[in-house]
Parts: C-alpha cells; structure tokens; sequence
C-alpha cells in the first residue's frame, strides 16, 4: 500500500468513525426513553457496533483493506511447530482486540529466511549501478518524447541479504514477517508458507567511548618520571668583599 492509500484509508476511518459515533448517539437518545435499554452499557455498545457495522460496510472501497496475506510483529513464544506473533501492524482500528495475537502453524514446506546487513561496500557499489540505470532510462535531452522504458522495472539494491534457515532460529522477541496463502486478516490461527526474521538497523550512536580515545604522552620514564629532565641550573658564586684588592691610593698634594 503506498503512502498516498494509506492517507486515504486514515481519513476514511476517521469519517466513518464519526459517523458512526454520531448513529450511536442518536440511538443513545431513543434508547433513552426506550423501557427496554438497562443501563448506560447498552446505550455505548449500540453506538460502538454501529460505527463498526459502517465502517465494515465501506471496507470494499478501501485499498488494501479487503485481504491480508502478510502480517508482521514480534515473537512472544515458539511452541512446537506454531509461533505465538504479537501483531505490529495495525490492519483495523475497531478490530477485535483478540486478533492483536495470532498463533502461526508451520510444517515442512514453510520456507525460512533471515536477513543479515549487507556489506557497506557492496550496497554502495549496487546504489552507484543502480543510479546509471536511472540515468541511463532518463531522456537526454527535453525535446525526447519519453524515457527508454526498461523489459524489466528498476528496483532499488536492499540494504540486506537473504539466507535460509529453519524453524530452529526463530526466538522469543525477534521481529518476523509471516506470510500465508491465504486471507489471514480475520484468522486468529493460520499456516505460514514463509517466514522472514527481518534486519532491523541499529540506530546510530553519538560520540566516542572514552576506551578508545588515547592515552596522553608520559612524562619522563616508567620508573622515575625525573630520569630524563636536565639539572637545575648552578646558582652563580656570590662575591666576598673581603678578596678584593684595596682601591688605588689618591695621590698627595
């Protein structure tokens, strides 16, 4: 789903949320005078089941919103062959609070895959092969009518490689991406035909460990920091007036 049907399916749900808040509230009021309503629960759970009743209604109009065959979340346990997903990915917003957990089965023919960070180097080297293909499709000059369009569409290099693995290496809190053939956005449990561990960066850090800056310079050697230091200077002799030779005589008149 691209960003712009995402906005759409936003605005969608708030709407019809609205709507549905402002029927709860008129039957509120008519049951209100109705013998038959209890209490103040009755009176909230009709207006919630009404706004959720309208918001199913609209939901074939809504892109994306009708099948789901990829969930992902966190793994909260792995039990024998079925994995317990506490699901990231919001699918509906008045769902049932239940399916917030599913309980994925996996047997012979699930495939699993990990994803590992990709050399710095070679991702840079595939982003540069990339952008000569861009440049390559793009008109030379703007009296060119289109670009050269490609057999095959450009997908940008991913920031990961892809090994298999197996059931094994699924642990508790790895973040996993499941997908199934079939329409899983209202199972609670369901078989898995492939399950990805995903590569989540980590965020970087600010600033240098004080191990790694470096020791200042000693001074002098290891044993006697004075080794190598020069000798004061010798003070100069003091003069003894009692060495010096009597002055001149003056002579007489």
């Amino acid at each position: 789903m691209t960003k712009k049907e995402i906005t759409i399916v936003a605005l969608a749900v708030v709407i019809i949320f609205g709507v549905g808040a402002f029927a709860g509230y008129k039957i509120g009021s008519k049951a209100k005078s109705n013998p038959l309503a209890q209490n103040g629960n009755d009176t909230y759970q009709a207006g919630w089941d009404a706004a959720k009743k309208k918001l199913a209604e609209s939901q074939p109009a809504l892109p994306g919103m009708a099948e789901v065959k990829v969930l992902s979340g966190k793994v909260e346990k792995v039990d024998g062959n079925n994995i317990t997903l506490k699901v990231s990915n919001a699918l509906d917003p008045l769902a049932d609070p239940n399916l917030d957990t599913r309980i994925v089965e996996t047997d012979s023919n699930t495939k699993f895959i990990q994803q590992t960070p990709k050399d710095p180097a070679q991702l840079q080297k595939e982003m540069a092969d990339f952008n000569k293909q861009m440049q390559a499709q793009a008109p030379t000059s703007a009296s060119s009518a289109s670009a050269v369009v490609p057999a095959k569409p450009l997908t940008p290099p991913q920031p990961f490689d892809t090994k298999e693995i197996s059931l094994a290496d699924i642990k508790t809190d790895q973040v996993i991406m499941v997908t199934s053939g079939d329409n899983i956005k209202d199972a609670k449990q369901f078989k898995a035909t492939e399950i990805t561990i995903q590569f989540i960066p980590a965020a970087p850090t600010t600033g240098a460990p004080t191990s790694a800056l470096p020791a200042p310079p000693a001074v002098g050697g290891a044993t006697s920091p004075t080794a190598v230091l020069p000798p004061p200077p010798v003070a100069p002799t003091p003069i003894n007036n009692a060495k010096l030779p009597p002055p001149p005589a003056l002579p007489k008149n």
